[in-house]
């Protein structure tokens, strides 16, 4: 983090085992919360790990909000741009959501159809 090289960083974060976050961020320094915290805002954009980089910023909060919310006034850039692209990511999952179950809905509604089309078929060439 003192070297402030993001692929660097990002190459470390993402080694480390989901389940070993916590331990990890409660034992993070205060004066490392900052560079964590506007270090997962950033990937949060770009990233595919959304999950674990939401892990992240989860056990940022809770281990260390009594320290945020004292330093608000300083962090609000930085817990501005965590909320927003928090927001952001979960305003497109939604629609991925509701997209991929309006698909499955189609599909079963087709496999359906197509069942009956079938059953009804068949009776007609056994009269």
């Amino acid at each position: 983090l003192r070297l402030n090289e993001p692929d660097l960083i990002r190459q470390v974060i993402e080694q480390i085992p989901p389940h070993q976050v916590d331990l990890l961020v409660s034992r993070l320094s205060e004066k490392f919360v900052l560079h964590v915290m506007k270090f997962v805002g950033a990937e949060l954009e770009t990233t595919r790990h959304i999950g674990f980089y939401a892990k992240w910023s989860h056990f940022i909060m809770m281990h260390h909000g009594l320290w945020i919310k004292r330093k608000w006034k300083d962090l609000l850039p930085t817990l501005n741009q965590l909320q927003k692209v928090l927001n952001n990511k979960v305003n497109e999952l939604s629609e991925i959501c509701d997209r991929n179950e309006q698909t499955v809905d189609f599909l079963l509604t087709m496999s359906k159809l197509r069942k009956l089309k079938s059953n009804k078929q068949g009776r007609k060439s056994t009269v």
